[in-house]
């Protein structure tokens, strides 16, 4: 890794932590949860890089999907009777709070959902075995576009300044490894043309 993708990915931190905010009344010890979870998603993609040079994506996007449902059913049966949930915050009480099955109405929302997430780590698998983590990784940035254009359509939030900051920052991190990228590669040289004898 060199400097300029240090450069990149520190301005794409430093978004992060103007968006977690640290030292206001809104940061909580949850704030933190989502910086462990890109970090596991860099793991997971790392770890995708590597074994699919001998696996294709269809095994990479099965075993996402079977690590999905065991890290979910372990959830419920250690946390999913709600008794962390008492005294933790207004965040953790959330997550941690106790599970109920699901309206007969949302099963087809969940069956979408569980779609488009294997579709989805199938295109990914794909991905980052095509091409280096490096080049791809930025466009997955597009996905704070629709956070922002769906938080608006289904829960009429808009991102206030410090927000806006931090997600300019870190979308600039991203276009600029893509920059600089294409930059740096080698340009592709012709070949000689054989001689006949």
């Amino acid at each position: 890794v060199g400097r300029h993708r240090w450069m990149a990915a520190f301005l794409g931190l430093a978004g992060v932590i103007v968006m977690m905010r640290p030292g206001t009344e809104s940061f909580t010890p949850a704030s933190l949860l989502p910086l462990g979870s890109a970090v596991a998603y860099a793991g997971m993609h790392m770890l995708t890089r590597t074994i699919g040079r001998t696996e294709g994506p269809g095994t990479l996007a099965f075993y996402i999907q079977l690590t999905f449902v065991l890290v979910s059913l372990s959830m419920g049966l250690f946390v999913g009777d709600g008794h962390l949930a008492e005294g933790a915050g207004p965040s953790l009480s959330f997550l941690f709070r106790v599970w109920i099955w699901p309206a007969p109405g949302d099963y087809l929302i969940l069956f979408g959902i569980g779609i488009a997430s294997a579709v989805g780590g199938y295109f990914i698998s794909v991905a980052y075995r095509a091409a280096p983590a490096a080049f791809v990784a930025p466009f997955e940035y597009f996905s704070l576009v629709l956070s922002v254009f769906w938080g608006l359509v289904v829960f009429d939030e808009w991102p206030d300044l410090l927000s806006f900051v931090g997600i300019t920052r870190i979308l600039s991190s991203g276009l600029y490894t893509l920059w600089r990228e294409k930059v740096a590669a080698p340009v592709p040289v012709a070949e000689a043309p054989q001689l006949r004898r």
